[in-house]
């Protein structure tokens, strides 16, 4: 469990790849799917203690905060969606958050894991994955 303050702070989305193939298969809205899919949305990611991470994500007409209870399960209920239980980990100085229905395994086969990461080149890199799946959004630091 290896923490990346490097992620912390403020990033803008400038690329994405494949983000509506892996929110269709999430089972989101159409809606959700075309908003999410040509926006490049501002994230701020910040350590509130040593057990939670917020993660506060603002595109178009939406705006989400979400906390994540590093190794335990949350509740999530966002503005264009299902309730969902999060968890999220530090894997390899990656943060990996895990979301699935509510009462279900979030690491199953029916989950989502995002996984960000802070590449060579200074960006950071959101992976998402729902079944095999895969979609990519890079990020610049604001």
């Amino acid at each position: 469990m290896t923490e990346n303050s490097a992620l912390f702070g403020t990033w803008e989305g400038y690329k994405s790849e494949n983000i509506e193939a892996v929110m269709e298969k999430a089972g989101a809205s159409f809606l959700v799917k075309k908003v999410s899919s040509n926006a490049n949305p501002t994230m701020t990611i910040s350590k509130v203690d040593n057990k939670v991470i917020r993660i506060a994500s603002k595109m178009l007409a939406f705006s989400v905060e979400q906390e994540l209870e590093l190794g335990g399960i949350r509740r999530f209920k966002p503005p264009q969606g299902d309730e969902q239980d999060c968890t999220a980990e530090w894997r390899d100085g990656k943060l990996l958050v895990f979301a699935g229905k509510p009462g279900a395994d979030v690491r199953g086969p029916d989950g989502i894991v995002q996984t960000r990461e802070v590449l060579d080149n200074g960006e950071m890199l959101l992976t998402m994955q729902a079944g095999d799946t895969v979609g990519h959004r890079w990020f610049k630091r604001k």
